[in-house]
């Protein structure tokens, strides 16, 4: 029967992690949100549009890299919560700091090309154009923007203009 309380409380005890807030929080409470970000955590996602309008740069930024890792794993409520955010935005206008983690940049920046090698990015690339086609009509758009990215790196590339990282992007 303990087996079984364990079974229940360790989802609470996750999702109690995704509950903070950055406005007013610490350097730990915003640790916790891009985690669950990260992780793909459909509560924390449902959440995030509501707690990240006090975020600096740098922060905005570990926000930005959070949902697309959260493509990964979770697409299609990662593409919800982007359009959310990106839904707030466009009643409140846009914003410096905002802008860095909307649907348009998550999908079009990918990750680092700067910090990451190329096998990493293109194994990136893979995986989630794969989520993004089997979420349908939604991840379309998501997926016109990694295409147009692509597309420019690889014109980079044939430029030999591109500079790749030398880290391993971790799946």
């Amino acid at each position: 029967m303990n087996y079984f309380k364990g079974l229940f409380i360790l989802p609470l005890i996750y999702i109690g992690t995704c509950s903070a807030t950055v406005k007013g929080s610490s350097s730990d409470d915003l640790k916790k949100i891009i985690t669950c970000v990260s992780d793909g955590n459909t509560s924390c996602l449902n959440d995030i549009p509501d707690k990240t309008h006090d975020l600096n740069f740098e922060e905005s930024i570990m926000l930005r890299d959070a949902f697309a890792h959260s493509l990964l794993i979770s697409p299609s409520q990662t593409l919800d919560t982007l359009n959310r955010i990106d839904r707030g935005v466009a009643k409140t206008g846009d914003s410096f700091i905002r802008d860095n983690y909307g649907a348009e940049i998550v999908c079009s920046y990918m990750i680092d090309s700067n910090k990451y090698d190329r096998e990493s990015f293109f194994k990136y690339y893979s995986i989630v154009k794969s989520n993004l086609k089997k979420t349908g009509g939604k991840g379309k758009s998501c997926l016109e923007l990694m295409n147009a990215s692509v597309e420019e790196i690889n014109y980079e590339e044939r430029m030999d203009k591109m500079k790749w990282g030398d880290k391993k992007y971790p799946f």
